[in-house]
């Protein structure tokens, strides 16, 4: 899962404020007024944890970050439950974080984490899950654990053949 999939707007908000000091106030205001106005685990204040923390990493505050994404699993799992697609999604952020901090081993607990939820969730061929697959096979490439990330990579590619076609253009 992208890390943009669940925050589409910010992308166009930074298109019209490309100053990423005034951008980041904005979403801290926005934060704070959800969280004291609907609570901590209300959808829309996790909403805009995300939002923030995909700024965050953006601008490269890696820590911050991390603690909003989380501020985002912790809440997640609290009110949706371990295989909800916005738990596993919040796993995922966390680990592309993660993975750039060079904290590879808690992030390969996450991806993999993600994908078992992936799997039973959505099955094993979904597009979903197979993005987390590829995730796990980058990480663990990463990771100099090549005979287990080069299976990954197998199982990604023939999953996407097996959806898209072996003469799909995007193969």
């Amino acid at each position: 899962m992208a890390l943009f999939a669940k925050a589409p707007k910010l992308k166009e908000h930074l298109q019209q404020c490309p100053d990423l000091m005034i951008a980041e106030k904005r979403y801290r205001d926005h934060l704070d007024d959800a969280s004291h106005r609907l609570g901590g685990d209300h959808p829309d204040t996790i909403t805009a944890v995300n939002t923030l923390a995909l700024l965050l990493f953006r601008s490269r505050k890696l820590d911050e970050a991390e603690h909003l994404y989380r501020r985002s699993l912790l809440a997640n799992t609290r009110r949706l439950g371990e295989d909800h697609q916005d738990t596993l999604a919040a796993l995922n952020n966390l680990a592309v974080v993660l993975k750039k901090q060079q904290k590879l081993d808690e992030a390969e607990k996450l991806y993999r984490r993600a994908l078992a939820g992936q799997e039973r969730r959505l099955g094993p061929q979904h597009p979903d899950t197979l993005e987390s697959v590829s995730n796990l096979a980058e990480l663990l490439k990463k990771s100099k654990k090549k005979k287990e990330s080069e299976r990954f990579f197998r199982r990604a590619m023939l999953g996407r053949d097996i959806q898209l076609g072996g003469n799909h253009p995007v193969r």
